[in-house]
């Protein structure tokens, strides 16, 4: 499924915080949803720390998401 038509479903559906992990670029995207649109809180990359907005102190270190 395209990426924008999926935009579209989750939000449709009311999904209130949408990530993104993107395995070649090695990267973590947050989207968080906003009077029904998303809105980028983050985007992360390898030796940062991706978080949360809707579970507060949920967070991923984006390195070890994508070590082999």
């Amino acid at each position: 499924m395209y990426r924008g038509e999926k935009y579209l479903e989750y939000a449709g559906a009311g999904v209130r915080e949408y990530w993104i992990l993107d395995p070649d670029g090695q990267n973590i995207e947050v989207y968080i949803l906003r009077k029904n649109v998303y809105q980028l809180k983050g985007k992360f990359k390898s030796g940062e720390v991706a978080g949360s907005e809707l579970l507060p102190g949920f967070e991923v270190n984006v390195s070890e998401v994508f070590q082999l």
